[in-house]
């Protein structure tokens, strides 16, 4: 079984990663799209919708690491060095991306290009704090770290970071009209940064603290 994996095409093994960890997602968030259910209005979120996600994060991320285990890929082929540099990088590119989505929301929905959605949120910090971390582990290794390193012996970089952002807006769909102010710039962003640094974990530390502070205000100081 592991000597038929390890001798799978590349093309294959792309898709079976992708397929299992985020196939459920698209599907999901492009037939909310399809059936006219997207947050161009309301989102309300709670923990119930979250702990189905974060099962499936995990479970998914170890079943795609053991298959990745038995291709001959190593924790080191993405990239996760940790150092307080690179923690302060993160906090860097949380608010280059913050402040970038902000103007980019402010102008397009003043020309009612977007709708920002109303939000309303019930959940605890521990639940903010799970949410924070299991999410953009799973997204970070896989849209970033994987596609980048899958991709990077056959194609230029300029067409993985479009790879890696469309795969990314992919599954956002369900969000509405605000993934163009919201996904779009992080998704390129990102991808730009790992190009240049190769650098994973301040993806993670900026997608965390771009998932805690809107969950944080939104649960904490919006109702107050």
């Amino acid at each position: 079984m592991k000597l038929l994996i390890k001798k799978l095409p590349p093309f294959l093994e792309f898709f079976i990663v992708i397929f299992i960890t985020l196939g459920n997602l698209i599907i999901s968030s492009t037939s909310a799209i399809i059936s006219h259910i997207s947050t161009d209005r309301a989102l309300n979120l709670n923990f119930q919708q979250f702990s189905g996600l974060l099962t499936y994060e995990i479970l998914t991320l170890c079943l795609v690491f053991l298959f990745l285990k038995a291709r001959g890929w190593k924790i080191k082929d993405f990239n996760l060095d940790i150092s307080l540099n690179l923690i302060g990088a993160g906090v860097v590119i949380f608010a280059i991306d913050y402040i970038l989505v902000q103007i980019i929301a402010t102008i397009l929905i003043r020309l009612n290009i977007i709708i920002y959605p109303q939000l309303t949120c019930s959940l605890s910090f521990l639940e903010i704090l799970a949410v924070s971390i299991v999410n953009p582990v799973f997204e970070e290794i896989i849209v970033i770290g994987y596609v980048f390193k899958a991709l990077e012996k056959k194609y230029r970089g300029w067409l993985i970071i479009i790879i890696s952002t469309l795969i990314r807006l992919s599954y956002h769909t369900y969000q509405g009209s605000i993934i163009i102010a919201g996904i779009l710039p992080m998704g390129i962003l990102f991808s730009l940064f790992y190009w240049r640094s190769k650098k994973l974990f301040p993806l993670i530390i900026a997608h965390g603290l771009l998932d805690f502070v809107p969950l944080y205000y939104c649960s904490f100081i919006q109702i107050s």
